[in-house]
């Protein structure tokens, strides 16, 4: 089962790019949308591919309400079964 990292789609699709591209590698907050390809049609793709046919693992999506709505547009037809939620405390993760 694929483990799909929405934000490393986007960023390989070049939707999102780094405020500042010195910075790589380094603040992952620090994005900015840029025009053209829809996210929702790069996950949307990415979702038809045969490997997604028998389940994926979404990684860090959704985190908003809106990337939820999107989600649930996203998975018209398709059924969602399970859905986990890992919380860790900041001093664990150091």
């Amino acid at each position: 089962m694929p483990q799909l990292s929405t934000g490393d789609m986007l960023r390989r699709s070049g939707i999102w790019e780094s405020r500042d591209r010195a910075t790589r590698g380094g603040d992952h907050g620090a994005r900015r949308a840029r025009p053209g390809r829809s996210g929702d049609r790069v996950i949307a793709e990415r979702f038809a591919k045969p490997d997604s046919d028998r389940g994926f693992i979404l990684d860090g999506f959704p985190r908003t309400v809106a990337q939820a709505e999107s989600l649930d547009h996203l998975l018209k037809g398709h059924e969602l079964s399970h859905v986990l939620e890992l919380k860790l405390l900041d001093r664990i993760l150091g």
